[in-house]
């Protein structure tokens, strides 16, 4: 089970409060994923390519958004933290 409070499973705004088995985020279901984080509120995930994408509550993920992004968001590699 998963719970979709501030958007961090990437599937949309909250009307989907939780998940029961496994699903794509839509908007990197054509991506492959090599690495991927999650937080108490948002999620972050890299790319075979070396793509970091967000999503979630991103105010305490330190990485240059705090938006409240309930779908992926391609990340600047300027704004990583390393």
């Amino acid at each position: 089970m998963g719970s979709n409070k501030f958007g961090k499973l990437g599937l949309g705004d909250e009307v989907i409060s939780e998940v029961w088995e496994p699903n794509l985020v839509p908007d990197l279901s054509k991506l492959q994923m090599i690495n991927v984080s999650c937080g108490e509120n948002h999620t972050l995930a890299i790319s075979s390519q070396g793509d970091a994408f967000s999503f979630g509550d991103g105010m305490f993920c330190g990485i240059g958004s705090v938006d409240l992004t309930p779908f992926p968001v391609k990340i600047a590699h300027h704004d990583w933290f390393i």
